[in-house]
């Protein structure tokens, strides 16, 4: 059994396709997948998932094996007056800001920047509340997926991006399964083998 832990926007926006592709080679592998947040660290520390879709803070520690890079984007609810396609994040700092202690912008505010912190490990919870006009909020282009048409999402005048990738507690005791995986990733992204 190969035991997967993956962020919830990767879990929702990548991990389908991936799984798809990956059981059509290897349909003797059975996967369990563990959605969470940064506390997939210490699932993979104490070995209850053998690998981890995570972003790169939360694969630190570890055999780190970057794949790609998630833009974050502003969201904010339909009817928020804002008329241009970007928008500075000073700007979105007016409202109240929609965020989770652990997310990586979280970092980037300013500490008297009106918010409301929300404890959640998915994205989801926040985009409802930003559909619900209750704030605004900067999240992966990956956590997206299922609420178009919810938000509306606007270009950060400087971009960011999330760097995304697998993280394993250690090479030499990685598994057959998950060293598998880990190939059949960095062969799915374009990676050289070698980093």
């Amino acid at each position: 059994v190969l035991r997967i832990g993956c962020f919830a926007s990767i879990a929702r926006a990548r991990l389908p396709a991936l799984l798809q592709k990956f059981r059509k080679l290897h349909p003797e592998i059975k996967i369990d997948v563990l959605v969470g947040g940064y506390e997939l660290a210490a699932a993979l520390e104490e070995e209850r998932v053998q690998l981890a879709l995570v972003e790169e803070t939360c694969g630190k520690g570890f055999y780190w094996t970057p794949l790609t890079d998630a833009p974050l984007v502003a969201v904010v609810p339909p009817d928020f007056p804002w008329t241009e396609d970007v928008i500075p994040l000073e700007r979105l700092l007016q409202e109240t800001f929609l965020s989770c202690p652990e997310q990586y912008v979280a970092r980037l505010l300013p500490p008297e920047a009106p918010r409301l912190e929300v404890t959640a490990s998915d994205d989801g919870a926040i985009l409802s509340m930003v559909a619900g006009g209750l704030g605004v909020s900067v999240l992966s282009s990956f956590s997206l997926v299922g609420y178009e048409g919810q938000v509306r999402v606007l270009q950060l005048e400087k971009p960011i991006a999330l760097r995304l990738g697998a993280a394993v507690k250690s090479m030499n005791t990685i598994g057959t399964s998950a060293r598998m995986f880990l190939t059949f990733l960095r062969e799915y992204y374009g990676k050289d083998d070698t980093q």
